[in-house]
């Protein structure tokens, strides 16, 4: 659990980051907002993210929890996540990453990022 904090520091940079590669800005005058990461809908989003990138990239990443995300929405519902997953073929090692999924209707990986 411990290290699961260490963690969201890090997590923050990365979706600064994000937001400056997508030319997003994540003021409080923006249309980005928080999300709660226990949020069923949210960790759906996360999970077909991890899915998607099992199938497109030939890794076999598990789901673990969400830490952190912000949603937008514009043509389509977009989310910042940041998550834990284990990676199965290094002994179940728990990383940080970082996905961006648009849905509209259905969701599309557009950035998959880790581990971090």
């Amino acid at each position: 659990m411990g290290s699961r904090c260490h963690n969201l520091p890090f997590i923050l940079v990365i979706f600064f980051c994000l937001s400056i590669f997508y030319n997003i800005s994540i003021n409080a005058s923006s249309d980005w907002s928080r999300i709660s990461p226990s949020d069923p809908n949210v960790v759906r989003i996360t999970q077909f993210a991890v899915t998607e990138h099992n199938s497109e990239q030939q890794t076999y990443l598990v789901y673990d929890s969400v830490v952190d995300g912000e949603t937008y929405l514009d043509n389509g519902r977009h989310y910042k996540l940041g998550f834990l997953a284990k990676d199965a073929i290094h002994g179940y090692m728990v990383a940080t990453y970082a996905a961006h999924v648009v849905e509209n209707p259905n969701p599309v990986l557009i950035l998959f990022t880790g581990p971090l």
